[in-house]
């Protein structure tokens, strides 16, 4: 079941994916399901690339809107790679698209 969390947006602790449109979120000690807005439709390795992009990241949810912490959006991420003919790993490149701050 899909959540659409309230208008105002909401900050939240990336989980992964429910499917390659779908990510899990955990918003006050719960789990929540949202659909991403504008996603295409994928297969599995858009799903395993969304759950590589999004576990363990902080992000923004503004509705279907779900935004990473540098203003980048979700579902850009997800068109390009959808867009992209390659062979690489859907995990490394998830993780790639949005690499950790390192201090």
């Amino acid at each position: 079941m899909s959540f659409l969390l309230a208008a105002a947006a909401t900050v939240a602790l990336g989980v992964g994916a429910a499917s390659s449109t779908e990510v899990i979120v955990k918003v006050n000690g719960t789990d929540r399901t949202v659909k991403v807005a504008g996603a295409p439709t994928g297969n599995q390795s858009s799903k395993v690339f969304l759950q590589c992009l999004v576990a363990k990241r902080v992000l923004k949810i503004n509705g279907g809107d779900v935004t990473m912490l540098d203003g980048s959006k979700v579902v850009d991420h997800l068109n390009e790679f959808a867009q992209s003919k390659t062979s690489a790993d859907p995990c490394t490149l998830g993780k790639a698209a949005y690499p950790s701050a390192r201090h």
